[in-house]
């Protein structure tokens, strides 16, 4: 079974109400082994603070949320860091794809896991999952779009 490796969109789905929210939830709920990245939850932070500022969410609500993930990706998750080789990486996507810095860095990342383990990028950035498609990975949009 591959592991499902999240970008920060695919994260957010398992907090927040959208598009997708419902397929992110029921696969979540069966247990199955997931990945992030460091800047996707750097990034799912941010959205989450946004949202505190823009009082979407109350300030306990947010430290809520940040609690659980924390705890999702610290105790049930494969954390990938971005490294040296993620980085550089990063710098050969941007050159092949038009993809922002952010989300280069989580395509180099999930590579760099499919060098140790099998996996499936999970995200609903359509720029993205072309790009994870064209370089040869399995992928899922929770929203409905490319597989």
């Amino acid at each position: 079974m591959p592991t499902a490796f999240l970008d920060s969109s695919a994260a957010l789905k398992l907090y927040f109400e959208e598009t997708g929210s419902e397929s992110m939830r029921a696969f979540a709920g069966r247990g199955l082994p997931c990945a992030i990245c460091s800047i996707g939850a750097v990034e799912f932070r941010a959205v989450v603070r946004a949202k505190e500022r823009s009082r979407v969410l109350s300030g306990g609500d947010a430290r809520s949320m940040l609690v659980h993930f924390e705890q999702r990706v610290r105790h049930a998750w494969t954390y990938q860091p971005v490294n040296e080789v993620v980085f550089a990486l990063s710098a050969v996507l941007i050159d092949r794809h038009p993809l922002r810095a952010p989300d280069a860095l989580q395509l180099a990342a999930a590579m760099v896991l499919l060098q140790i383990q099998p996996i499936e990028f999970v995200s609903s950035d359509h720029r993205l999952l072309e790009a994870a498609r064209r370089e040869g990975l399995a992928c899922w949009d929770p929203a409905g779009g490319v597989e």
